[in-house]
């Protein structure tokens, strides 16, 4: 069977409001409606040197169920001002792709997302004032003979 689209606009319908599920997580994942500025990147030996330092860190960030929440963004920022360095896993419930997610939560914490693998990845972000990462710099010319 096969329905008919309605001329009128959903909004004058007033059954059409949507469901209390779509709403509350339309309100908690505002993050993701806005549109995301361009990912900061770092020179390619800089992201090995933290995808090494980042192999032997246990995830102290988790998106769950509401997927990239204001909640789920603090706590990030406050984890990113603590550590510089960190790892944050997406559950299998998570409403986002990890690769949204990902980009996500890098775009609301100014942060550069450094991996992705699996159903983790690794945010950076350096400190301020002190920061405890030194990261290599670009390799040198070499002169040439």
């Amino acid at each position: 069977m096969t329905i008919a689209p309605s001329s009128a606009p959903a909004a004058s319908l007033p059954d059409a409001s949507p469901s209390p599920d779509v709403s509350s997580s339309a309100d908690v994942t505002g993050v993701l409606e806005a549109p995301l500025p361009p990912a900061a990147t770092l020179p390619g030996r800089a992201l090995r040197h933290l995808r090494a330092l980042g192999h032997d860190l246990a995830p102290t960030v988790a998106i769950g169920k509401h997927g990239v929440t204001e909640a789920v963004v603090t706590q990030a920022k406050g984890a990113l001002l603590a550590h510089e360095l960190v790892k944050v896993r997406v559950q299998s419930e998570a409403p986002e792709s990890r690769h949204e997610a990902a980009g996500a939560l890098a775009a609301a914490t100014g942060a550069v997302l450094a991996q992705v693998l699996g159903r983790t990845f690794l945010l950076y972000k350096r400190h301020p004032r002190e920061p405890k990462i030194k990261l290599p710099k670009a390799a040198e010319r070499r002169a040439a003979r």
